[in-house]
């Protein structure tokens, strides 16, 4: 009990200071914001229908089908108990990256007969920033890594000798809850399971294969539960409207092996591990020490190797998507380093040096001002939110409308306006707006953010004035219009 004490005070002391120290931060970056808007929509949903995603985003109207429902349910629930506020869209991927950590270490120390082993993963794991920063944010990815990698966790337990039979059956459940998080997602983690299976087949025959019908019965006993709901509820075009959309956009249009050979690639990921996938296998050689072996090294290998050939030749690199990559190249490293660090290095002296730098840094950010990762918080856009709840009271509620911009990913842009204003949005041209083709109503709030002070814009305000709308609020570089009476 002592040491399990001390496992999880190591554990809460690195993950405080890689993603706690950000629930102070303002700021959820790319799709964050749309997830957590789709989230808040569910929770102050009036029709209590949680299969309705609606998300208050153009893009994606009427409903949100790129990801199953069973992310946005678990981060809806939050917000039934909590406010919906950046710190609380946040809670549900730091548990996951306690979790996660703890499942790491646990399973690597067991099937590597090295303790140091485990623990020198959660520290790479801990080490590369960009785990961290998208394990601090309301993403559907860690959700689906940890329930991903619990299924092969409980696979491999099962399929061994005098195994429980429930190990399975966890498997199967977990299996299908990544499923219901990241959709297709879920088939990278196919590879290292069937490998389980066909591995130990020869020796452990009925295990195997009992652990296997268990496995995929469960799962797909979920799915098809799932898939029924869906086909009696307000939406149900919404698997054909998902499986489309994942078809055309991630696989048949965008995908092309030959980014497979594209240096770039193999060069971040190089990069993002700190160099350490190119200085740790040097470094062995030199040593002549043997490269890793066994299901501890085999398993974290297929398991990079089959996400690599699901993200890479579809364009998907970089950003959340090193979620599922990054924790099996450091595993592996893990391995590497275990062969060849000296036996001084224990794990116990390991573990300490490491809790007591994390706990020394989070005093240090107390007390320094010190910038951690977060994103760009609209202009303007807390203001806008109090303004519409001000028009709320009498009128029939606010719409927020932001200037039409050719921008590469146009839902980030209104999902981060949907986020902190709290008000639906969609787009309008400033010609529109001035010839008086677009008519606005007692509820539409208008905002510009690129328009800087000088001449041009003291005309539009004018101009506009003219037509009943008035500035309620404006920046150096961004402004807003409502109605003359709700400007004051």
């Amino acid at each position: 009990m002592k040491r399990l004490f001390s496992l999880l005070g190591w554990i809460f002391a690195l993950a405080f200071l890689a993603v706690g120290l950000r629930n102070f931060e303002a700021g959820l970056s790319m799709d964050g914001p749309l997830y957590a808007t789709i989230a808040r929509n569910l929770a102050q949903s009036q029709s209590g229908s949680w299969f309705r995603l609606t998300t208050s985003i153009p893009e994606f109207q009427p409903f949100f089908a790129e990801h199953p429902h069973l992310g946005f349910w678990v981060l809806a629930a939050v917000f039934e108990i909590l406010p919906a506020a950046d710190w609380s869209a946040r809670i549900p991927s730091h548990l996951f990256y306690v979790l996660f950590l703890l499942l790491i270490y646990s399973w690597i120390a067991e099937l590597s007969r090295s303790r140091r082993a485990g623990a020198l993963a959660v520290v790479l794991i801990w080490a590369f920033p960009i785990l961290s920063n998208f394990f601090s944010n309301a993403y559907l990815d860690p959700q689906a890594l940890v329930l991903g990698t619990f299924a092969v966790y409980a696979l491999e337990r099962a399929i061994r000798p005098q195994a429980a039979w429930p190990w399975a059956l966890f498997s199967g459940l977990a299996l299908a809850g990544s499923a219901l998080t990241k959709g297709f997602t879920v088939l990278g983690f196919g590879p290292a399971m069937a490998f389980l299976v066909v591995n130990r087949f020869a020796g452990l025959r009925r295990e195997a294969l009992s652990a296997a019908i268990v496995c995929l019965t469960s799962s797909l006993a979920i799915l098809l539960i799932y898939a029924l709901l869906l086909s009696r509820s307000e939406v149900p075009a919404f698997l054909d409207t998902y499986v489309t959309r994942q078809w055309s956009q991630r696989f048949a249009v965008s995908s092309d092996g030959l980014r497979l050979l594209d240096p770039f690639f193999y060069k971040e990921l190089a990069r993002e591990t700190h160099w350490l996938l190119v200085v740790i296998p040097v470094w062995l050689w030199i040593r002549k020490r043997s490269f890793p072996s066994g299901d501890a090294a085999k398993i974290p290998l297929i398991l990079l190797a089959s996400f690599v050939l699901m993200y890479v030749p579809a364009g998907r690199v970089g950003h959340q998507y090193w979620l599922m990559l990054l924790p099996w190249a450091a595993w592996w490293l893990a391995l590497a380093l275990d062969s060849i660090l000296p036996a001084s290095w224990s794990e116990v002296r390991f573990r300490k040096v490491t809790m007591t730098v994390s706990i020394v840094l989070v005093v240090v950010l107390q007390y320094f001002p010190f910038r951690v990762y977060r994103s760009r918080v609209p202009s303007l856009a807390p203001e806008i939110a109090v303004t519409a709840r001000r028009i709320g009271d009498e009128a029939a509620g606010a719409r927020l409308w932001i200037e039409d911009l050719r921008v590469k990913d146009p839902f980030i842009r209104s999902g981060t306006w949907a986020w902190y204003t709290g008000l639906p949005v969609d787009y309008f041209s400033r010609e529109s707006l001035v010839s008086g083709t677009r008519v606005a109503t007692d509820q539409d709030i208008f905002a510009i953010e690129n328009f800087p002070e000088g001449a041009r814009r003291r005309r539009l305000i004018a101009q506009l004035k003219e037509r009943g709308l008035c500035v309620a609020g404006e920046s150096k570089k961004a402004l807003y219009w409502t109605q003359c009476r709700w400007a004051d």
